[in-house]
């Protein structure tokens, strides 16, 4: 687990994260624009005296003017570990499936053709950008469970990502001249992560997402990937959704949060 938030955070430092500070017990990773926990927690390493620990991590908190927020995955330790955090005032912010495809060299059926552009230019960024916004900016639903009011530092923070051509490979999938669907692939040292997948809701059911996915796993293959995850929220349609594509759960992460 600590392997892949290691290269998750080290594919986004500049654009969603900016510092990282490890310890012998612990990793930080910080946003110095980003404030939600999304982008500010602690990941815990497997030898801890717990309780000096996480007073340490959450000073480390307080002094960044941010909530405590600490990442644990279903694995070793986490009994312990969560029942001690909720005893301290701490209850679960997010729950995700973190999921590996393992189906290389199988073919995805598509029920629609699309023709599918990689962002290379302002057009395609905004027409990226508009779809983002449309399929994470509404209100949260089973198909939909991201859905919240999207703030301008998050959407500059995406706009950096579209502006990275080495590591990042963004797909626009148009139905006509209209952008419906997107996805993101972020490539590096063998392994891919699949980002930024949506749908605008109004055509949602019609297989466009399974387009955008597709393309990303197609880039993958070619690119001779030996790993490819994504993170979504557990138990939702989607990650039957992304089972179905040939994903399996590897463990299912919670962000639990102390509230002043």
């Amino acid at each position: 687990m600590l392997n892949l938030m290691e290269w998750h955070f080290s594919v986004q430092n500049g654009m969603y994260f900016d510092k990282r500070n490890e310890t012998q017990s612990y990793i930080v990773f910080s946003s110095n624009i980003m404030t939600d926990g999304s982008c500010n927690y602690a990941v815990l390493k497997s030898s801890i005296n717990l309780k000096d620990e996480i007073e340490i991590i959450e000073h480390e908190f307080n002094n960044m003017k941010r909530t405590p927020c600490i990442y644990l995955s279903n694995e070793e330790h986490y009994v312990q570990r969560s029942s001690f955090l909720e005893q301290r005032g701490y209850s679960i912010l997010s729950e995700e499936s973190v999921m590996l495809y393992y189906k290389k060299n199988t073919y995805i059926k598509l029920k629609v053709n699309l023709n599918t552009v990689r962002v290379t230019d302002a057009k395609s960024a905004n027409d990226f950008i508009d779809v983002f916004t449309s399929a994470y900016g509404g209100e949260k639903t089973p198909e939909s469970p991201y859905g919240e009011k999207l703030d301008k530092t998050y959407i500059d923070a995406l706009s950096r990502t579209l502006n990275d051509n080495q590591k990042f490979f963004n797909f626009v999938c148009y139905e006509g001249k209209i952008p419906v669907s997107i996805a993101s692939l972020c490539f590096d040292a063998g392994k891919g992560g699949i980002y930024s997948v949506g749908t605008t809701p109004s055509v949602r059911g019609k297989g466009f997402g399974t387009v955008a996915i597709k393309a990303c796993i197609d880039k993958w293959q070619e690119l001779n990937g030996s790993e490819l995850f994504l993170q979504t929220e557990t138990g939702s349609t989607v990650e039957k959704w992304y089972q179905n594509l040939g994903f399996e759960i590897q463990f299912i992460g919670r962000l639990f949060s102390k509230e002043s």
